[in-house]
């Protein structure tokens, strides 16, 4: 076989780098973009929870906690008191902890304030059905 030219030997190397940088790039854009979707669609699972499946819970304590208003009840039979607070809904429960929120935010949609409360045993949390809450928003794209 003849051997080519320096410029063409040369030519021919650009092209196979060029080949290689084309594939690399289209890589690296559907990368992003997957990472761009996957966030889009993280966005709208997350505003569907919270406005249509995020449960009610009623949140039993022995010690008072800084969760909004809630009652002091005491117990029939043993007389010890103990606070209990309704309203709230559950964003998540992750290592101990629960997130839970009241309300939302009229105009973003989001929680207006999240509570961080740790799990232990003076605390009892009792899941009822969620509660729709997706008439408060005045978004126009409601998923």
């Amino acid at each position: 076989m003849p051997k080519l030219p320096e410029s063409s030997a040369k030519t021919k190397t650009w092209f196979r780098i060029s080949r290689w940088a084309y594939l690399l790039f289209h890589i690296l854009v559907m990368f992003l973009l997957t990472f761009y979707a996957a966030t889009i669609y993280g966005e709208w699972d997350g505003k569907v929870y919270v406005l249509q499946r995020a449960p009610l819970i009623r949140l039993t304590s022995e010690v008072a906690l800084n969760l909004g208003p809630g009652m002091r009840i005491s117990d029939p039979l043993s007389g010890r008191p103990y606070y209990e607070y309704n309203g709230l809904h559950m964003l998540t429960f992750n290592e101990d902890t629960y997130y839970l929120f009241r309300d939302i935010d009229a105009t973003t949609c989001r929680p207006i304030e999240v509570y961080a409360v740790q799990k232990v045993p003076a605390l009892q949390i009792s899941l009822m059905p969620p509660a729709s809450l997706a008439g408060v928003c005045q978004m126009k794209h409601i998923p």
